[in-house]
């Protein structure tokens, strides 16, 4: 080949690119859910806390206690302070999706279904208006569903929002699902989403579960709590009487049980936060 031929080809106009066959509907569709569940959950990073310098203004979390309780051992591996207050890491696209799944459901249960019992089992805690945006938390009092705002005087618009409780002695906190009680907050209640074949296999409350609960109960000196397992992998199938009623046909995909506060795993909890906090109080700030 002449050098004249190399400079020609290499002065030449380049081919275009072969033409990319644009994704069907469905396929980009897919693609703008998933790119919002990213960038609006699963690469958030936010600024982790600041250790306090004497290390008691830290709070365990009670959905994290039952690892510790669990596994005593795991405390052995704690290297720093920062390790118990920095945000969790960022969720991957399936469990986001999971975790708003059972977030929406609690939201269901809270809102449609809690909100409408009666006696024992009334719903307390703080309420939102959604329609001018008032909250209940300032006044810091538990209450039933009101009639009406306080603000605008809607009544169609009032959303659940779950209380924060502490324990100051033991330095837990977290937020139950809910309080229920006739005149007063007397019980725990819990709200659980599992799939189909843990579902299927339950006849109680997991011990990860029972701690957690306990340590609710620790942190508002509640006694009891109810839990509500929901079967987020299958559905209740319901039929319509000629009287206009709906009976369940088979078994309802939702599961109940109750329990009363258990000393022993008191103690045991109790037990396990004072080597706990023994530990963090050695920790380099």
């Amino acid at each position: 080949m002449k050098l004249s031929d190399i400079v020609s080809r290499l002065n030449a106009t380049p081919a275009p690119a072969p033409a990319v066959a644009p994704k069907g509907t469905a396929a980009r569709f897919e693609t703008a859910v998933f790119d919002v569940i990213q960038r609006d959950h699963c690469t958030k990073t936010r600024a982790k806390t600041s250790p306090s310098p004497d290390n008691t203004q830290i709070y365990l979390r009670c959905s994290e206690l039952p690892k510790f309780v669990e596994f005593p051992d795991r405390m052995k591996d704690l290297r720093s302070l920062r390790d118990l207050t920095e945000a969790p890491k960022a969720n991957v696209i399936g469990a986001q999706l999971n975790f708003d799944v059972g977030h929406a459901v609690h939201g269901w249960w809270q809102n449609q279904y809690l909100t409408r019992l009666t006696g024992e089992f009334t719903l307390w805690g703080h309420w939102r208006c959604g329609r001018c945006d008032l909250s209940s938390v300032a006044d810091g009092v538990v209450k039933k569903k009101p009639v009406t705002c306080s603000g605008c005087g809607c009544s169609t618009a009032l959303s659940y929002e779950e209380v924060t409780v502490r324990n100051d002695k033991l330095r837990l906190s977290g937020h139950p699902d809910a309080l229920l009680g006739e005149d007063k907050p007397k019980m725990i209640g819990e709200i659980k989403t599992i799939g189909s074949d843990r579902w299927e296999k339950i006849n109680g409350p997991p011990f990860e579960n029972r701690v957690q609960t306990h340590a609710y109960m620790f942190a508002t000196g509640l006694r009891e709590v109810v839990y509500c397992y929901v079967d987020k992998g299958k559905q209740s199938l319901w039929r319509r009487e000629n009287d206009g009623t709906f009976t369940i046909v088979g078994e309802p995909r939702v599961k109940f049980f109750h329990e009363e506060f258990d000393s022993a795993l008191g103690q045991r909890i109790e037990d396990t936060l004072k080597e706990f906090w023994a530990i963090v109080a050695k920790l380099p700030a």
